[in-house]
């Protein structure tokens, strides 16, 4: 098995990946995409051909990491031979920079590319991947004729406590693992990568399961919770069989299956969803949320939770053994790490809602000594016009009645809700010794603090030609651009 995309239409090592590589559950498990490399291959802004990866590491055991922590990286260049010898076109070794003539920040590179995003520090050739044994694949499904007998047998008022009783089962599943009676490790192999928690919209496929866990312990206590909580004794027996359990050799085999078009190659998992030209989040606000896994492990958010993930879909399930399933070298903020659920859009959700869970993150934040803002938002999801918080009181989500030109004075950037201040500079820095004049340039591109500084510059100097609008309009254009070339919103 591989840590993949879940879609055929999402590319190996693009924006994907670059972006963190959230999958199909199976990152509770093993870990990220990004977790999965070991090795890059690349082409940078000035013209080399590089390949790199770890080469030396400690144990990290004992603080609690399931990977080795990388301390090493190198790095080796590919030359061309021009003798007319096809068969002898070049080879590998040691290497200069084109312009700097000093060997390539083969560990900053390392860092930044994991995490840092697609299309801003070079081009991906390729990668060479971690595999994992195929083990029993289960997809938790409804059973229609259960739900219909329950449908029909059950009040019209009682039809929200059917929600409110599965929503809760999951969450004490996926994050409060103690609640059901089970370890971490069994629930670490269940997640989804668009989990529905409404158990009236939750339909086919519901979450997926790794290595029997639903039929051989959960599917007990299911029927466990329902004998304890449910409030409706006449149908009972109805819900304790409202699930099922399939099995398929691989996800890509029950991809294949469900998505059975005729068009599509055998053997070969369809591209759908199918690329688009517009972000699946919406526009602006809080589109692409990261829900911390100790923000739902706390049952005194209980009434928020509800709220929240009652009337909505599409989130990643992360959470498990992901804080810990990485070599201590990628981009990706701890923030993400500690995530419950990814790419979250909460656009629509209550603004009181939203400023207690910032506020939460904040404080959780402070409480682990980490520099600056901690970062909010998952890259491969965000939205045209998505900013985070304001800068005067970042408890306080940018509000979409602002102008953009309000937004972009007084809320944190689109940059900055993602990665947090700490890593952002970092990967400006690796961004203006590898690609100064940002050949490399897309909408959430990093980049060089010395573009940063001359576009600021520029603006004194000239007056800002450029309206919000424009910028607005150029921004869609690109990320739509962005979205075909690396399947950035799938």
């Amino acid at each position: 098995d591989i840590i993949g995309g879940a879609a055929g239409s999402v590319g190996a090592a693009g924006g994907w990946l670059q972006g963190g590589g959230w999958s199909t559950g199976a990152e509770r498990m093993y870990g990220l995409g990004i977790d999965q490399i070991l090795e890059i291959e690349m082409i940078l802004a000035d013209e080399s051909h590089v390949r790199f990866g770890p080469t030396e590491w400690e144990n990290a055991e004992k603080d609690g990491y399931i990977y080795p922590k990388t301390t090493k990286v190198q790095g080796e260049c590919y030359t061309e031979q021009d003798n007319g010898n096809e068969a002898d076109a070049g080879s590998w070794g040691p290497c200069l920079s084109n312009t700097t003539k000093e060997e390539p920040p083969f560990e900053d590179l390392w860092f930044a590319v994991r995490g840092g995003g697609g299309g801003s520090f070079g081009l991906l050739t390729a990668v060479k991947y971690q595999l994992h044994d195929r083990r029993p694949f289960a997809v938790i499904t409804r059973n229609d004729t259960a739900y219909g007998a329950w449908w029909t047998k059950s009040e019209s008022g009682q039809l929200g406590n059917a929600i409110e009783l599965w929503l809760f089962f999951v969450i004490d599943l996926l994050y409060r693992p103690e609640n059901l009676g089970i370890d971490k490790e069994t629930s670490s192999k269940c997640g989804h990568p668009a989990i529905n928690f409404n158990i009236h919209a939750a339909g086919f496929g519901a979450f997926f399961c790794y290595d029997n866990v639903w039929s051989d312990i959960l599917e007990d206590k299911w029927k466990e919770r329902v004998d304890a909580e449910s409030t409706q004794p006449l149908v009972k027996n109805d819900l304790k069989q409202l699930w099922i359990s399939p099995s398929y050799d691989s996800y890509p085999h029950f991809a294949m299956e469900l998505l059975n078009f005729d068009f599509y190659p055998e053997g070969k998992v369809p591209d759908y969803p199918f690329p688009a030209f517009t972000p699946d989040k919406g526009y602006g606000g809080w589109c692409s949320a990261v829900i911390p896994d100790w923000w739902l492990a706390d049952s005194g958010n209980n009434d928020d939770i509800f709220e929240l993930l009652s009337q909505r879909a599409g989130e990643h399930v992360t959470g498990g053994f992901m804080e810990y399933a990485h070599d201590q070298m990628t981009s990706l903020p701890a923030s993400q790490r500690r995530s419950g659920l990814s790419s979250m859009g909460l656009n629509n959700a209550d603004e009181g809602l939203q400023n207690r869970l910032l506020d939460a993150i904040l404080k959780h934040s402070d409480n682990n000594n980490e520099d600056g803002f901690p970062g909010i938002t998952e890259i491969n999801h965000v939205c045209i016009g998505s900013y985070g918080p304001l800068k005067s009181n970042n408890s306080k989500i940018c509000p979409e009645t602002y102008s953009i030109e309000q937004k972009e004075s007084d809320c944190i950037s689109m940059h900055e809700s993602i990665w947090g201040t700490k890593i952002l500079a970092r990967l400006q820095d690796i961004k203006n010794r590898v690609d100064q004049d940002t050949l490399f340039d897309c909408n959430i591109c990093i980049q060089s603090k010395a573009k940063d500084e001359g576009d600021e510059s520029s603006s004194e100097d000239e007056g800002d030609t450029s309206s919000g609008i424009q910028k607005y309009i150029h921004n869609i254009l690109c990320l739509a651009m962005v979205a075909v070339t690396c399947s950035l919103f799938i």
